[in-house]
């Protein structure tokens, strides 16, 4: 809000008033956007972009695996609509759902069936795509992966796969108030997104998945694991058998930390008046009064005196 204030011409003697919508617009421009974000699929899902409008759904018949019994059913999947690069790669999973189990085996018959499956800015930039495959490799499955790069490189950069490689193995970090399994299964969408991003690089394997989920275990948590000989790198184990090791481990430590807590309760401050005065003078001089600032007034309306 500040830099849409310094941008902005003003009279220091009248009042610069912001529409609650401008402030907004601003704030989830792709300037701001990417200030918060350190790779295509961060780690806590992109909620500041939204659809253009609401899916569509479509209802397709599917055919089960002959290890499943056989057979058919119906499933309804909801027409891609997106903006993000996390809500392309659902859709390229959703996509190869189908193509697995429609089945869909021709290049014609993927060509008539992703139409229904795209909408909004999504179905014109896939039209573009298809009008750019070259003469040579039409009706091609050659030509079908051309027009879905071509897709591609309207939710990701070119670069997209390696950028997120390189977030996940060196950047990616657990807040604390993350659970070890919420972690681990953001960490397992994004590596099975790797694929559909633009450029080189394969999935990560077990053992790397591993390592990165104890570069983000407390130190405590390690000592302990050394401490009882607990060989988290032995291919014998799973990475979600380390996993639910891990979150046995911190669940231990929250539950001692709230007996502890219990108790040893922190006993409360006497406040004295002196105290409250200060603490009033100072909330003066920092605080602007309700005059200088109105935020979220019903007129949607945000009120700041230059």
């Amino acid at each position: 809000v500040l830099r849409l204030i310094k941008q902005t011409s003003y009279d220091s003697k009248n009042m610069v008033t912001f529409s609650k919508s401008t402030v907004m617009d601003y704030l989830s421009t792709k300037e701001v956007v990417n200030t918060r974000h350190d790779a295509p699929i961060p780690l806590f899902p992109r909620e500041d972009l939204k659809s253009d409008s609401e899916s569509s759904k479509v209802c397709l018949e599917l055919k089960r695996p002959a290890a499943a019994g056989g057979g058919t059913y119906e499933k309804e999947f909801n027409s891609f609509n997106g903006t993000t690069t996390e809500e392309y790669c659902k859709f390229r999973m959703m996509w190869d759902e189908i193509v697995r189990n429609v089945p869909l085996r021709t290049p014609a018959d993927k060509f008539a069936q992703i139409d229904s499956l795209v909408a909004g800015n999504p179905k014109m930039y896939w039209d573009a795509a298809v009008n750019s495959i070259p003469a040579a490799i039409a009706e091609t499955d050659a030509g079908f992966d051309h027009a879905m790069d071509v897709f591609s490189r309207n939710f990701c950069e070119s670069d997209a796969r390696s950028v997120q490689r390189q977030f996940m193995n060196c950047s990616l970090g657990r807040p604390y108030n993350m659970s070890m399994t919420e972690f681990f299964s953001r960490l397992l969408f994004m590596d099975r997104c790797i694929p559909y991003l633009p450029g080189v690089g394969a999935r990560f394997p077990e053992y790397q998945l591993k390592e990165i989920i104890m570069a983000n275990t407390p130190n405590w948590v390690n000592d302990i694991l050394c401490t009882t000989s607990y060989d988290w790198a032995d291919p014998a184990k799973t990475h979600m058998e380390v996993v639910q090791h891990l979150e046995r481990l911190l669940r231990i430590q929250r539950q001692a930390e709230q007996k502890r807590k219990k108790r040893n309760p922190k006993k409360g401050k006497k406040v004295t008046k002196a105290t409250r005065t200060l603490k009033r003078e100072k909330t003066r001089r920092l605080v602007p009064t309700k005059d200088a600032v109105s935020f979220l007034k019903p007129s949607g309306i945000v009120r700041i005196n230059i």
